[in-house]
């Protein structure tokens, strides 16, 4: 049995749904799991760029324990690394490493940032599947 790896999970946006049937295909699919409306699949189409991207590089097949555990903790990992984060005093900066580069904030709009991750009380954010 091979299990692919969660393309309907969106979030992720890292390679680009090429093609209207593929962009449609992944629509069908979140409509009828009941996670997206018509209206709002309508309003996306209609966005000249849709930003729709969904990571679909990989495969988990169901007996590579270490696979499924690498993606278990890619999909609740942090959207912040404490180890890359430096706050300096004196200046007011907040200073962070990320993967794409060095970034410096104000206190503010580093918590402004950070917060758009914080979920909406209630959400549920971590879904269990037999495990």
């Amino acid at each position: 049995m091979e299990i692919l790896l969660p393309s309907a999970i969106i979030e992720v946006f890292q390679s680009p749904i090429e093609t209207f049937e593929d962009r449609h295909k992944v629509f069908r699919m979140l409509l009828k799991e009941g996670l997206i409306t018509e209206e709002r699949v309508k309003m996306i189409l209609s966005w000249r760029h849709t930003g729709f991207h969904v990571h679909n590089e990989g495969r988990v097949v169901a007996n590579d324990m270490e696979g499924r555990e690498r993606l278990a903790r890619y999909l609740i990992r942090p959207p912040v690394s404490l180890e890359r984060l430096t706050y300096d005093r004196k200046n007011q900066q907040v200073y962070y490493q990320g993967k794409a580069g060095h970034h410096t904030y104000h206190p503010l709009d580093f918590l402004a940032y950070v917060s758009l991750h914080i979920p909406d009380k209630g959400e549920q954010i971590v879904r269990y599947y037999g495990w």
